[in-house]
């Protein structure tokens, strides 16, 4: 059994080993999808009609210098630098317009793109218009010519002379070095949106006096700076493409429900046009990453081999498809466990210490009292309890807890009178009777059976005069008389009116024979 699980594991390993991902798909079967340094994905494509989307996507891949081929966008004739799918951006080499400079072609460059149907503008959140000139206004005008309108927008520039130097370079400026063009000899401006087609101007501006006659201006990548570009002919410009096609017309068939790919539609307003175009945008869905617009072009992204796709941590990262879990290493799991499970014990263990505690305790408790029942004399008070007699049969032998709970523990506050051998408690029943509780300072062993007596004797008086006794409590050291508590004369009234002292502590037989009077 031990020789077969290891078979088993030494395969998996194997198919692991051997397996590797499927490399992302860029463009369709059979298709050139580089040339020189620059990935050239579907729509776009070059050689035969099926490796793009449509004629404007045609890419034609050249000889240039040190064998690198050098793609052309064959409908507008421009260079492609880079192709961002995710973006739906191109960027192009643009040439740059110069007036009035030495070494430089006069002729004003063609930013023409202004042909119906065409799927390219320049992107006017990505680029900007860029001057490097004095005393004259950069004029870029927008113009786009149908065979129904013409219509002219301009936007410019102008930036002031820095001091005069010995040649017409403007490089030397720190504003343009550190890519300001803050208004010295240089300057920059936001272009409009969907921009297909423009032209550069410079205007002389009379206030300014300038020496430096050979100006230049041209659009660029806002990430670009501008001093990268000195002695060159051409920049960076980032052009914005869309698609008007369907989902069909892209991928051939409709998109399944399992597919990584999810595309949508979004409405182009185009200049001059009366209706809005109705375009397509693919993505992949959360999870993949490549090219939506290709069957299998978006791969799942291993999150766990790249720390910004996941946010497991210390955690032990699972890639799925689609998706990462995050889970405890071993380690800590058993670490947990362990505190659990001890934590746990020490619980169980507190918690049955605590109840052996208090078992122990009350049987102790119990002990106690029974011992002190007996001493107090409980015995023969349930003797006389059960001869009989009416009277004592109605004496109660309260419990030590329910007198404790009736007077808050015998609370200093519930003291409602005081002698030389005692101190009177009043309490209030579980039943809501209240109650007057005696409890003697010192107690003569020698006597239990006199105060016992005294007790049943007490129990039989019923006189207006007298307090009737309720019972009495054999379980404390002392034991303790319960009378029925009423707001009546003063004892010490009843013993001036037989001619008696007030300090004078009446005996049971006084008591009685105070009561016949």
């Amino acid at each position: 059994m031990m020789i077969a699980n290891f078979l088993i594991t030494i395969i998996v390993l194997l198919m692991f080993s051997l397996w590797t991902p499927r490399a992302a798909t860029i463009g369709k079967p059979g298709c050139q999808t580089l040339c020189g340094n620059v990935s050239i994905p579907f729509p776009f494509g070059i050689g035969a009609t099926h490796c793009y989307i449509d004629k404007w996507f045609e890419i034609v891949c050249t000889n240039h210098t040190n064998n690198l081929g050098r793609p052309i966008l064959k409908r507008i004739n421009l260079e492609v630098v880079n192709i961002s799918i995710d973006k739906g951006t191109v960027m192009v080499r643009d040439q740059i317009t110069f007036s009035n400079c030495k070494d430089k072609d006069k002729h004003t460059p063609n930013h023409e793109l202004n042909i119906r149907d065409n799927p390219f503008f320049f992107s006017a959140t990505r680029n900007v218009l860029v001057a490097v000139s004095c005393g004259y206004l950069a004029l870029l005008t927008l113009n786009s010519s149908t065979d129904r309108a013409v219509s002219y927008t301009s936007v410019g520039c102008s930036s002031t002379c820095s001091e005069p130097s010995s040649n017409d370079s403007y490089w030397g400026n720190t504003g343009i070095i550190n890519n300001g063009c803050r208004g010295i000899d240089c300057c920059e401006t936001t272009i409009p949106s969907r921009v297909k087609s423009f032209k550069i101007d410079f205007l002389k501006l009379e206030i300014i006096e300038s020496k430096k006659e050979c100006n230049y201006a041209f659009l660029k990548d806002q990430n670009s700076p501008a001093m990268k570009f000195e002695g060159a002919d051409y920049v960076p410009v980032i052009m914005e493409w869309y698609l008007k096609h369907s989902v069909f017309d892209i991928f051939g068939k409709p998109l399944s429900n399992d597919s990584t790919t999810y595309c949508y539609f979004i409405k182009q307003i185009e200049p001059f046009d009366e209706l809005p175009l109705l375009t397509t945008k693919c993505m992949c869905k959360n999870g993949f990453r490549g090219n939506p617009y290709v069957l299998d072009g978006c791969q799942d992204i291993n999150e766990c081999e790249e720390i910004n796709e996941n946010n497991c941590g210390s955690r032990i990262c699972v890639n799925k498809i689609g998706r990462f879990e995050c889970h405890e290493r071993k380690s800590t799991l058993v670490l947990i466990g362990t505190i659990g499970a001890v934590l746990g014990a020490f619980v169980l263990l507190a918690v049955g210490a605590y109840g052996l505690y208090k078992a122990i305790k009350n049987r102790k408790d119990t002990r106690r009292k029974q011992k002190l029942f007996k001493r107090n004399g409980g015995l023969l008070l349930q003797k006389y309890l059960s001869s009989g007699e009416a009277n004592v049969k109605k004496t109660r032998v309260f419990n030590s807890n329910e007198l404790d709970k009736a007077t808050d523990h015998f609370s200093i506050n519930r003291i409602v009178g005081q002698g030389g051998h005692s101190k009177v408690y009043k309490g209030m029943l579980a039943d809501g009777r209240i109650v007057a509780i005696k409890k003697s300072k010192i107690q003569d062993q020698e006597k239990v059976q006199e105060f016992i007596n005294e007790v049943v004797i007490l129990s039989q008086i019923n006189h207006r005069n007298v307090v009737k006794l309720l019972g009495c409590c054999l379980e404390t050291e002392v034991p303790l008389l319960v009378y029925e508590f009423k707001m009546m004369i003063p004892l010490t009234r009843l013993q001036i009116a037989a001619g008696l002292p007030s300090s004078y502590i009446l005996e049971l037989q006084d008591q009685l024979q105070l009561t016949s009077s």
